[in-house]
């Protein structure tokens, strides 16, 4: 006859020396494999999440450097440029010329007919573009003084365009600068009051050009409304939008 052991007593007679059931292990081992591959896997994904952000940061970062690099580049050549253009001597260009064609000592080509041949080549130039934009102009002069009843030199315009509608006076860039536009806005105003006097109607217009415009000297006077004309090669090209309105003095 089989005696049943109270379940306390099954308990105690199970202990450590039990047998483990068929299969047990196996699974318990299984689970905690996966669990170290899961956990494994997560934390490569995580690592490899990093390394992409920390990558792409990089990337950003080269990027900005190269670019405020670049920056730098160019802001440093354009003032490299303006120096050269501020230093430029016009009686060391006269004398290379000179010397190039064997006449050191008789210099055929004085500082101002090398003015007068630039001036003539931008006249010649700039009145090309206006016929392309429509203004026809049938009067042209170069180095125009503007006197007093006293015979006073009140300003020396550098070309001045007529036609029966409108007068248009030319500044020629030679230094860069604003000061270019605040001189040709004088100008204009004494041209304005001068021709008033002959009860001339007509109307005024300004405009530089010239191969050292900078772009703070384009867009001031560009916002006065007055013409810009830029170096092209050994040409010039107009710096004005489609919508350009030119100011009325």
């Amino acid at each position: 006859m089989k005696t049943t052991l109270p379940p306390e007593q099954k308990k105690k007679a199970a202990g450590k020396d039990a047998p483990i059931q068929s299969g047990s292990l196996g699974d318990i081992m299984f689970e905690r494999i996966w669990a170290l591959l899961i956990e494994d896997q997560q934390k490569k994904e995580r690592y490899l999440d990093q390394i992409e952000k920390r990558f792409f940061r990089q990337i950003e970062e080269n990027n900005r450097q190269l670019e405020e690099s670049g920056n730098k580049f160019i802001r440093r050549m354009e003032e490299k440029r303006n120096e050269y253009i501020e230093d430029l001597d016009i009686s060391e260009i006269i004398n290379s010329i000179n010397s190039k064609i064997g006449l050191k000592k008789k210099k055929i080509i004085k500082g101002d007919s090398f003015t007068e041949l630039y001036k003539n080549l931008i006249r010649t130039s700039i009145i090309s573009k206006f016929d392309e934009m429509g203004y026809h102009f049938d009067d042209i002069s170069l180095g125009r003084h503007i006197i007093d009843k006293k015979k006073n030199k009140r300003t020396e315009i550098d070309i001045i365009l007529e036609n029966k509608d409108c007068i248009t006076a030319v500044k020629i860039i030679t230094k860069p600068g604003s000061k270019n536009v605040n001189l040709l806005s004088s100008q204009l105003k004494i041209l304005k009051s001068h021709r008033s006097k002959y009860n001339d109607k007509r109307k005024i217009y300004g405009a530089i050009a010239g191969a050292a415009v900078e772009k703070e000297e384009k867009q001031a006077a560009l916002n006065a409304g007055i013409f810009v004309f830029e170096q092209d090669g050994i040409t010039m090209k107009a710096g004005i939008s489609q919508n350009f309105v030119p100011h009325e003095w």
